[in-house]
């Protein structure tokens, strides 16, 4: 409760947005399925950056974010499990939007997507007001 009444004062994205996302992306972060849908997700992406050749471009470009990631401390690969396409986390966070846009809402020194919701829920509300253009009552 505390979580979002913060994150509908500081965003103004209304609570049962962010639940509808958070429940479809990841079942609210339900851990069964994140072991049993979630995959690597740096074969993931190597594979998709080899023999994608529509979007080559973008998928060499999100492996190289997701090992930013890993560079920078916030993760490690065992840690680094999403979708068939790289999304990982509460809000399945492409690696380009968790280096771009996540932010540490919880204050703890590390982004993050997984564990706590904060960061997750709190960097995807900054996501809706600031790529979707979502407006506070709309």
């Amino acid at each position: 409760e505390a979580l979002f009444a913060r994150i509908e004062k500081d965003f103004g994205v209304e609570r049962g947005t962010l639940l509808a996302l958070w429940g479809v992306e990841s079942a609210f972060g339900d851990p069964l399925v994140q072991q049993n849908h979630m995959r690597p997700v740096f074969p993931a992406l190597a594979a998709l950056a080899w023999n994608e050749p529509r979007r080559k471009a973008y998928w060499e470009t999100e492996l190289t974010n997701a090992l930013k990631i890993v560079d920078r401390g916030w993760s490690t690969p065992e840690e680094m499990r999403g979708s068939w396409a790289g999304a990982m986390g509460h809000t399945q966070w492409m690696p380009e939007v968790w280096l771009n846009v996540g932010f540490d809402y919880d204050g703890d020194g590390k982004i993050s997507p997984f564990g706590k919701p904060d960061d997750a829920l709190g960097s995807t509300a900054r996501y809706l007001v600031n790529r979707g253009k979502y407006h506070r009552g709309e």
